[in-house]
Protein backbone atom coordinates (compact mmCIF):
# COMPACT_ATOMS: atom_id res chain seq x y z
CA UNK A 1 0.00 0.00 0.00
CA UNK A 2 2.87 2.38 0.83
CA UNK A 3 4.45 1.72 -2.55
CA UNK A 4 1.16 2.46 -4.33
CA UNK A 5 0.71 5.76 -2.45
CA UNK A 6 4.33 6.68 -3.17
CA UNK A 7 3.87 5.94 -6.89
CA UNK A 8 0.67 7.98 -7.06
CA UNK A 9 2.40 10.90 -5.32
CA UNK A 10 5.31 10.78 -7.79
CA UNK A 11 2.95 10.68 -10.78
CA UNK A 12 0.96 13.59 -9.35
CA UNK A 13 4.10 15.69 -8.88
CA UNK A 14 5.28 14.92 -12.42
CA UNK A 15 1.89 15.93 -13.86
CA UNK A 16 1.92 19.21 -11.95
CA UNK A 17 5.43 19.96 -13.17
CA UNK A 18 4.56 19.17 -16.80
CA UNK A 19 1.34 21.23 -16.75
CA UNK A 20 3.05 24.25 -15.16
CA UNK A 21 5.87 24.06 -17.72
CA UNK A 22 3.37 23.89 -20.59
CA UNK A 23 1.46 26.87 -19.23
CA UNK A 24 4.63 28.95 -18.99
CA UNK A 25 5.55 28.18 -22.59
CA UNK A 26 2.19 29.43 -23.94
CA UNK A 27 2.13 32.69 -22.02
CA UNK A 28 2.98 35.36 -24.61
CA UNK A 29 2.48 38.50 -22.57
CA UNK A 30 3.51 42.11 -22.92
CA UNK A 31 4.55 44.35 -20.07
CA UNK A 32 2.73 47.49 -21.21
CA UNK A 33 3.89 50.74 -19.69
CA UNK A 34 3.37 54.35 -20.54
CA UNK A 35 2.04 57.76 -19.69
CA UNK A 36 -1.42 59.27 -20.09
CA UNK A 37 -1.49 63.02 -20.79
CA UNK A 38 -4.09 65.72 -21.51
CA UNK A 39 -4.27 68.04 -24.53
CA UNK A 40 -1.52 70.28 -23.15
CA UNK A 41 0.78 67.31 -22.51
CA UNK A 42 0.32 67.34 -18.74
CA UNK A 43 0.21 63.90 -17.07
CA UNK A 44 -3.14 62.76 -15.67
CA UNK A 45 -3.25 60.75 -12.43
CA UNK A 46 -6.11 58.32 -11.76
CA UNK A 47 -6.77 57.17 -15.34
CA UNK A 48 -8.03 53.58 -15.53
CA UNK A 49 -6.33 51.16 -17.93
CA UNK A 50 -8.19 47.84 -18.18
CA UNK A 51 -7.76 44.71 -20.27
CA UNK A 52 -11.12 44.23 -21.98
CA UNK A 53 -13.30 41.46 -20.59
CA UNK A 54 -11.19 40.96 -17.47
CA UNK A 55 -10.53 42.53 -14.10
CA UNK A 56 -6.85 42.93 -15.06
CA UNK A 57 -6.15 46.64 -14.84
CA UNK A 58 -4.38 49.51 -13.16
CA UNK A 59 -4.58 53.28 -12.69
CA UNK A 60 -2.03 55.94 -13.49
CA UNK A 61 0.09 57.39 -10.71
CA UNK A 62 0.57 61.08 -9.92
CA UNK A 63 2.87 61.40 -12.97
CA UNK A 64 0.34 59.78 -15.33
CA UNK A 65 2.51 56.64 -15.47
CA UNK A 66 1.18 53.08 -15.55
CA UNK A 67 2.40 49.50 -15.94
CA UNK A 68 0.23 46.51 -16.84
CA UNK A 69 1.03 42.95 -17.92
CA UNK A 70 -1.40 41.75 -20.59
CA UNK A 71 -1.49 38.97 -23.18
CA UNK A 72 -0.03 39.98 -26.53
CA UNK A 73 -2.85 41.00 -28.87
CA UNK A 74 -5.22 41.98 -26.05
CA UNK A 75 -7.54 44.97 -26.20
CA UNK A 76 -7.23 47.67 -23.54
CA UNK A 77 -9.73 50.28 -22.46
CA UNK A 78 -8.48 53.67 -21.18
CA UNK A 79 -11.02 55.74 -19.28
CA UNK A 80 -11.12 58.85 -17.14
CA UNK A 81 -14.07 60.80 -15.75
CA UNK A 82 -15.06 63.61 -18.10
CA UNK A 83 -12.95 62.29 -21.01
CA UNK A 84 -13.77 60.12 -24.00
CA UNK A 85 -12.99 56.43 -23.41
CA UNK A 86 -10.25 55.09 -25.69
CA UNK A 87 -9.92 51.51 -26.90
CA UNK A 88 -6.67 50.10 -28.26
CA UNK A 89 -6.96 46.78 -30.06
CA UNK A 90 -4.30 44.17 -30.78
CA UNK A 91 -1.70 45.49 -28.33
CA UNK A 92 1.72 44.21 -29.42
CA UNK A 93 3.92 47.06 -28.17
CA UNK A 94 5.18 47.90 -24.71
CA UNK A 95 5.89 51.62 -24.36
CA UNK A 96 3.23 54.24 -25.14
CA UNK A 97 2.25 57.83 -24.54
CA UNK A 98 -1.50 58.41 -24.87
CA UNK A 99 -3.11 61.82 -25.20
CA UNK A 100 -6.56 61.01 -23.81
CA UNK A 101 -7.94 64.39 -24.99
CA UNK A 102 -7.06 63.91 -28.65
CA UNK A 103 -6.81 60.11 -28.82
CA UNK A 104 -3.26 60.35 -30.20
CA UNK A 105 -1.16 57.32 -29.30
CA UNK A 106 2.62 57.58 -29.56
CA UNK A 107 4.66 54.36 -29.59
CA UNK A 108 8.15 54.76 -28.15
CA UNK A 109 11.22 52.67 -28.82
CA UNK A 110 12.25 50.62 -25.78
CA UNK A 111 15.91 50.07 -26.63
CA UNK A 112 16.91 53.66 -27.52
CA UNK A 113 16.29 57.23 -26.48
CA UNK A 114 12.68 58.14 -25.70
CA UNK A 115 12.91 60.63 -28.57
CA UNK A 116 12.56 57.72 -31.01
CA UNK A 117 8.76 57.57 -31.06
CA UNK A 118 6.20 56.88 -33.77
CA UNK A 119 2.56 57.81 -34.28
CA UNK A 120 1.82 55.32 -37.07
CA UNK A 121 2.66 51.73 -37.91
CA UNK A 122 4.63 52.99 -40.93
CA UNK A 123 6.78 55.17 -38.64
CA UNK A 124 7.32 52.18 -36.33
CA UNK A 125 8.51 50.10 -39.29
CA UNK A 126 10.83 52.90 -40.46
CA UNK A 127 12.38 53.30 -36.99
CA UNK A 128 12.77 49.54 -36.68
CA UNK A 129 14.64 49.46 -39.99
CA UNK A 130 16.70 52.68 -39.74
CA UNK A 131 17.33 52.88 -35.98
CA UNK A 132 17.01 49.20 -35.04
CA UNK A 133 14.21 50.17 -32.63
CA UNK A 134 12.21 47.59 -30.74
CA UNK A 135 8.65 48.34 -29.67
CA UNK A 136 8.03 45.13 -27.68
Amino acid sequence: MKTLNYSIAIIFIILIFISSFSFAQNNDSIFLKGTIVDKSGEPIPGVTILQEGTSNGTITDINGYFELEIPEGAKIIISYTGMKTLEIEDVNFSNVKVNISTGLITFCCINHSPSHCAETIEEMKRLTKTRNCSFK
